[in-house]
């Protein structure tokens, strides 16, 4: 859901600058899009986006990390949750306003190496789309203290097909969608690659909370959160000092 504000800060050069531009068109669209959908009442408006866009970068976070015992914890078909860095990864916590401020999740699936990857729909000035990467990238654009790993409780039939399905989905080569809107299936973002292939799989809903905060009407990333979908295998945001849980 962060696309491509989770990578750790750098320099904004003449490709950054364009690739901010490309984003903030996503974003008019995105409002353009909602403001099209019914009225929703009673409903907080979501936060300015410019105010968060351009803020200045925090030089002093550092990436997350995963211990050798984490690491052996992962199994195919879980869902790796982060919160990345920079001004979109902020605007979405703001929007979203969890108590576990991730703004961006994954499938992990086997790499080619033998290790591990994450297969998500992401948009960077590097790439977009639905694509995977390879776990190490995926945890350098991971602020530090904010991996979460859940695991879908479905059957392992079950979770073969979802994993397909996401896998079909890059194949295709579905856009990105900048401008969240999960009702339409053209293009995809990170937590609704997750939820149509889990919905793909099962019939069910799995992600069924949403936030309604106008122009914004996108999926709640608490819902992995719920015990009766996910078992919660591990969570940084737990081994946070005091100085760095969210407000």
């Amino acid at each position: 859901m962060d696309n491509g504000w989770s990578i750790k800060p750098k320099k904004l050069n003449s490709s950054n600058f364009m690739y901010c531009c490309w984003l903030l068109v996503g974003l008019l669209w995105g409002c353009h899009s909602a403001n099209e959908m019914p009225p929703i009442s009673a409903a907080r408006p979501a936060p300015d986006p410019f105010a968060y866009l351009f803020q200045p970068l925090d030089t002093t976070l550092s990436s997350d990390v995963l211990t050798p015992a984490e690491q052996h914890q992962l199994q195919v078909g879980d869902v790796l949750l982060r919160k990345g860095f920079g001004g979109y990864s902020a605007y979405i916590a703001a929007v979203l306003e969890e108590a576990h401020p991730v703004t961006h999740c994954g499938w992990v699936v086997p790499a080619e190496t033998g290790s591990w990857a994450i297969l998500h729909a992401a948009s960077t000035d590097q790439q977009s789309g639905i694509y995977t990467e390879p776990l190490d990238d995926y945890l350098r654009q991971s602020q530090a203290g904010s991996l979460v790993l859940v695991r879908p409780r479905c059957t392992p039939a079950q979770l073969k097909v979802a994993l397909a399905y996401a896998q079909q989905k890059m194949t295709e080569g579905i856009p990105f969608d900048a401008a969240f809107d999960d009702h339409d299936a053209s293009a995809l973002y990170c937590a609704e690659l997750v939820r149509d292939a889990l919905r793909h799989a099962t019939g069910e809903d799995w992600l069924p909370r949403r936030c309604h905060r106008p122009p914004r009407d996108v999926l709640r990333l608490d819902n992995f959160f719920d015990p009766q979908r996910f078992e919660v295998v591990w969570n940084h945001w737990d081994t946070l000092p005091a100085h760095r849980l969210p407000l």
